[in-house]
């Protein structure tokens, strides 16, 4: 294989492999106020995904023309809940089917991230200072979109939010250590992947590296510095286009509701612009060695 073909080749498997890998975390427990746990250091072990199961979703669509097509928005903050008549902990009311269903509201064990994967804190996991067995990350989150019946949701706005929490309570703390935006979204069948930008993380909280032993950068100074930081929410809806037994009346019979469990995982891969512009680079220099030869 001649030189040429060489680089071109190298290009491309760059390009391939910087898609495919995420990038890595550490999280600094001292950023909230959380004491070093087993070790001198305040830093968790490298994880590169957010894993969450069972995270409790409720989508309440507008609903004036006995159709779901049109505005909706998914929530799992309980503030919300209440201002459509869902009030917990659980409320039961009539299904579009004329049977009954019931709602709950979400508790910290479904609005929890479970997992700093791969195999952060817990007994037998690398270091997670205290991960799960002192405190917890809670989500909350507010997706706003257009629903279609026959092609299923497509999100528009919104955010997702990350507080600390002591193990086994329901209320976030005061402040949010980490908040992202809603900037696109996909389905495929019941996949859903949800892309955003990070627009706020505290100082010192979140760390990122390219690389699992390589040097961390705090996220709040990279933001700091107006770089661009977006992260992909991956997970399943099932099924995707809710069944009138699921659909409960709220809002005073202006709205129905529907809950949902999601399991997936959160995580931040490169840019493809920047994959891009690094492949570029890479054709062009063998463009170079082209002329020459």
């Amino acid at each position: 294989m001649n030189l040429l073909k060489k680089t071109a080749l190298i290009a491309i498997l760059a390009a391939t492999t910087a898609t495919a890998n995420a990038n890595w975390f550490q999280i600094d427990v001292s950023a909230f106020g959380a004491p070093a746990h087993n070790d001198p250091d305040t830093l968790t072990g490298s994880f590169d995904e957010f894993g969450f199961s069972q995270t409790l979703s409720t989508s309440i669509f507008d609903f004036p023309n006995g159709s779901l097509n049109g505005s909706f928005y998914d929530t799992n903050i309980i503030s919300e809940l209440n201002a459509v008549g869902i009030t917990g902990p659980s409320f039961t009311g009539p299904t579009l089917a004329g049977t009954n269903a019931t709602l709950d509201h979400p508790d910290f064990s479904n609005m929890n991230i479970d997992t700093l994967d791969p195999n952060i804190g817990g007994i037998t996991g690398k270091d997670g200072e205290g991960f799960l067995q002192n405190w917890e990350l809670i989500s909350q989150f507010h997706f706003d979109g257009v629903f279609d019946q026959s092609s299923g949701p497509t999100y528009t706005d919104g955010f997702f939010d990350l507080y600390t929490s002591t193990t086994g309570t329901t209320t976030p703390a005061a402040d949010k250590v980490f908040s992202a935006s809603l900037t696109s979204s996909s389905v495929t069948g019941t996949a859903l992947k949800l892309t955003f930008e990070i627009t706020e993380a505290i100082d010192n909280f979140l760390l990122m590296s390219t690389s699992e032993f390589g040097v961390f950068n705090d996220v709040h100074d990279l933001l700091a510095n107006g770089d661009s930081i977006f992260m992909t929410l991956f997970t399943t809806v099932v099924p995707a286009i809710p069944t009138a037994d699921q659909l409960v009346w709220v809002d005073n019979g202006n709205s129905v509701a529907r809950q949902t469990q999601l399991n997936g995982k959160l995580t931040q891969v490169p840019e493809p612009s920047i994959i891009a512009l690094f492949g570029l680079a890479l054709l062009g220099f063998s463009a170079r060695l082209r002329k020459k030869v």
